[in-house]
């Protein structure tokens, strides 16, 4: 017979950023916590993922989606790369980190020229845990605006009123999730239940709420976890896994009941813009620190270019991006001999020919480069923080442009279960994806007006090298898997509302990127921490 000991208040299924937030938060509470996850420590656990097939002609930018999450302590901040170093040790790497920023306002409203439903929140529900949030992630002061982190050396590039603005971005250590976090929990009383396996969650009679989660422990026994309260923050593939899994178990999907669950999976493309050539020595070059990625009272920062939301509404645009990433001399050479015969006015458009020749002649002067550029085999880098060099010697004058983007929601990209399951009963996923035209069309529009900013204020020349009739060369996606379940105030419209709780479920939630109902393109993390923070205090409550 089961007793009150063997039921917990919050069971919460995942381990990564947005479970330990929760965690965090309801930690506060008197009631008993437990976190599922199906890793440990070091490792994807005893069952790892069962696959995540695609169709045999999709061109998911990821190719292999199997390797792109993680099970274990930290989940997905297992496989975060940026290298954190310590200032004037170039070559001692401290710890790996990922890029933060907060989504804008213009993100989370509605805008159906583009097929963006709008968020039933708005900036000013996430800016509620920004602080919060900095602190649970390791970050500096919740401060994103470029002049807070310029000095004389370090400013914005001369950009007012051309539609472009510099923002910025903070870096923040994997350890903040894969460390310490749990540490601490385990100090407030949350119980961890490691190589532990989520397989789908035990309907209650009614349907309308759960018992509890089926779960299979490492020797492959299962048993349900019984809980008051349910939490998916397992990521926007396994948190889609669960709720279909439990369709198949049991005849009723949570959250289903628009036949949403799974569909307008949403990735953040990351493409090439082209190359910015200007002229060796210009004033500007020698104050390009704030662009690289350097330490700021002890917080490490780089800005990054964006279209103004005026902008971006007016024109119907996606939001996007614009990174500068310095190359080497070969490139430097190449842009010069580019540079030097490339003297229209600013702002003059050229014909499709004169484009070609411009990414031909940049091209000239590094051919082993190039070779590897239009093969896709040339990945970007990020240089140490000292890149822009000093005043009097300026290290680069030729950057690749490169553009983190939005993708627009699209209900035929989706997530279904395969017909295969494991030994533990879990289906596959199989993944449809697609970066419609429309989207491509509009990155290059964007694209063009970065350009045109740069010409107008005599920054230097975009030369195109990658771009095939308007539309980008794709490097690859980000590992951001959104959209899958949904945020909207009416049930029809989505699948969790706007406290993160599945529609006309009582007792089960969802907290992950799997919720956007449209994507932005910052990374994700510090919204999902935002809202993991939020959904905590509502349960607390």
């Amino acid at each position: 017979m089961t007793t009150d000991e063997d039921l917990w208040d919050f069971c919460i299924v995942g381990a990564g950023p947005a479970g330990l937030a929760v965690a965090s938060e309801l930690a506060a509470s008197p009631g008993r916590i437990c976190l599922v996850e199906g890793g440990a420590d070091g490792d994807d656990g005893p069952h790892g993922f069962p696959p995540v097939r695609l169709g045999a002609e999709d061109p998911y930018p990821n190719g292999d989606v199997d390797t792109s999450h993680s099970a274990g302590l930290g989940g997905t901040a297992r496989q975060w790369s940026f290298e954190l170093r310590a200032a004037g040790q170039a070559d001692d790497v401290v710890e790996q980190g990922c890029r933060y920023a907060p989504m804008q306002p213009l993100d989370l409203i509605a805008r159906p020229g583009i097929g963006t439903p709008g968020w039933p929140i708005d900036r000013s529900d996430l800016d509620t845990w920004g602080e919060a949030a900095h602190a649970l992630c390791g970050l500096g002061p919740y401060r994103y605006d470029a002049e807070h982190w310029s000095d004389a050396q370090s400013r914005p590039l001369p950009l007012d009123g051309t539609g472009v603005t510099t923002s910025m971005f903070q870096f923040g250590p994997a350890s903040a999730f894969t460390g310490r976090a749990r540490d601490d929990l385990v100090r407030r009383g949350v119980h961890f239940l490691t190589d532990t396996t989520a397989l789908w969650l035990e309907p209650a009679p009614e349907a309308t709420s759960v018992h509890g989660v089926r779960v299979a422990g490492a020797d492959g026994t299962t048993r349900t976890i019984r809980a008051r309260q349910v939490v998916l923050a397992a990521g926007g593939l396994e948190t889609v896994r669960l709720l279909l899994d439990t369709g198949r178990r049991h005849g009723r999907t949570p959250g289903d009941h628009a036949g949403l669950v799974g569909r307008n999976f949403m990735e953040h493309p990351l493409v090439r813009g082209g190359l910015l050539a200007t002229r060796a020595g210009d004033r500007w070059l020698s104050r390009l620190g704030l662009y690289g990625t350097r330490q700021v009272d002890g917080t490490y920062v780089s800005a990054k270019l964006t279209l103004v939301d005026e902008v971006v509404e007016k024109k119907e645009l996606l939001a996007c991006s614009a990174l500068l990433v310095p190359r080497d001399a070969a490139y430097a050479g190449a842009g010069s001999q580019a540079l030097a015969r490339l003297r229209s006015p600013s702002g003059r458009r050229e014909p499709l020919a004169r484009k070609a020749l411009d990414g031909l002649t940049v091209l000239a002067g590094a051919p082993s480069v190039a070779r590897a550029v239009l093969a896709g085999r040339h990945q970007p880098s990020i240089d140490r923080a000292d890149w822009a060099g000093g005043a009097a010697n300026p290290r680069y004058s030729v950057f690749e442009v490169l553009h983190q983007t939005e993708q627009s929601p699209d209900p035929d990209n989706r997530l279904t279960l395969g017909q295969t399951t494991d030994a533990l009963g879990r289906s596959e996923l199989l993944l449809t994806w697609r970066w419609s035209l429309a989207d491509q069309r509009r990155i290059g529009r964007s694209r063009d007006l970065f350009a045109q900013a740069f010409a107008e204020r005599g920054i230097g020349r975009m030369i195109n090298t990658d771009w095939d009739d308007g539309r980008p060369r794709l490097l690859g996606g980000t590992h951001h898997h959104l959209g899958t379940t949904r945020m909207s105030a009416e049930p029809d419209a989505g699948v969790v509302d706007p406290d993160c709780r599945v529609h006309h479920w009582e007792n089960v939630h969802v907290v992950s990127g799997s919720v956007f109902p449209s994507a932005g393109f910052v990374n994700p993390t510090l919204t999902v921490v935002a809202l993991a923070l939020r959904l905590g205090r509502h349960l607390r409550a």
